[in-house]
């Protein structure tokens, strides 16, 4: 049998094992959290408190998979997002906290113009974006689509556990909603350039679905295709709000407003003064 640790010395343990492999340290506490069931205050109070053998081996086991570039996510299978947490896996990506400040917006803009809105998120992945809205604004109707039915079993899951009512649908893009018309029009397709994803970080290129990042030769060829399908599908007095890269400002852009000439096309920065959203107004 092997000798009893406390969760002290247990982070001790993996904060070096970590240090020692080149590997962000502050994960280790994120992991243990998950094995003890406990975070926060409740966290602190039990550091000395010693984990059960099969804690122990679970929390190593752990650690080594963290080590050698798996996301913590990944690992415990949740995620957290404004205030949430959702279930994640490797069919999905991880939700990012700048994509919480597109939700903010969104509720900003839409729920002063709004008040029963269509909502649509378009590659919805855990269903992250579309979720929340619909937490958060429980008068919206929210649907979501996703190519992949493994993201959609995810974003499903996601529902059921945040307890909200909205409409799944498989397919490509616009594809499911043809016919249908929306207030507010959402996406953070994929937009890393071809090139580009080898300088990508392990954790990301080695475990995060491809097909959620690459967005073809320049990045830029899920916003071309967006902007010639939603229009089928938005109201003209509707607003799309769309995800981009942190250079890719200008760029999604003019092909908005190319789309869309007498549409009003803003770009937002993120907290890190980075372009990250895309306004498209028709009103």
């Amino acid at each position: 049998m092997t000798e009893e640790r406390t969760l002290h010395e247990a982070l001790k343990w993996a904060s070096s094992f970590l240090e020692a492999r080149g590997v962000e340290v502050a994960g280790a506490k994120w992991l243990l959290e998950d094995v003890v069931g406990k975070s926060g205050v409740s966290f602190q109070l039990a550091l000395h408190e010693r984990l059960t053998e099969k804690q122990w081996q679970l929390f190593q086991q752990m650690i080594q998979r963290f080590a050698s570039g798996e996301p913590a996510q990944y690992i415990t299978g949740e995620a957290h997002f404004y205030g949430r947490t959702l279930l994640v896996n490797p069919a999905v990506l991880i939700p990012r906290p700048e994509t919480e400040e597109l939700v903010e917006l969104i509720l900003e803009r839409g729920e002063e113009r709004f008040q029963h809105p269509k909502i649509v998120d378009i590659a919805t992945g855990s269903g992250a974006i579309a979720l929340t809205l619909a937490k958060e604004w429980p008068e919206a109707e929210v649907s979501a689509s996703d190519l992949s039915g493994d993201a959609l079993q995810v974003a499903m899951a996601n529902a059921e556990r945040l307890g909200v009512n909205v409409r799944l649908r498989e397919g490509d893009l616009t594809e499911p909603f043809q016919g249908e018309k929306f207030h507010i029009i959402i996406s953070n397709p994929p937009y890393i350039p071809e090139k580009d994803i080898e300088e990508l970080q392990t954790n990301v290129r080695a475990h995060e679905p491809h097909m959620a990042l690459v967005g073809g030769t320049d990045g830029l060829d899920f916003y071309r295709r967006l902007s010639v399908e939603i229009q089928d599908i938005i109201r003209a007095d509707g607003i799309a709000f769309f995800e981009i890269g942190y250079d890719q400002g200008s760029a999604v852009a003019a092909i908005m407003k190319k789309a869309f000439p007498r549409a009003k096309v803003s770009v937002h920065a993120d907290l890190n003064g980075n372009d990250r959203i895309v306004v498209v107004d028709l009103q």
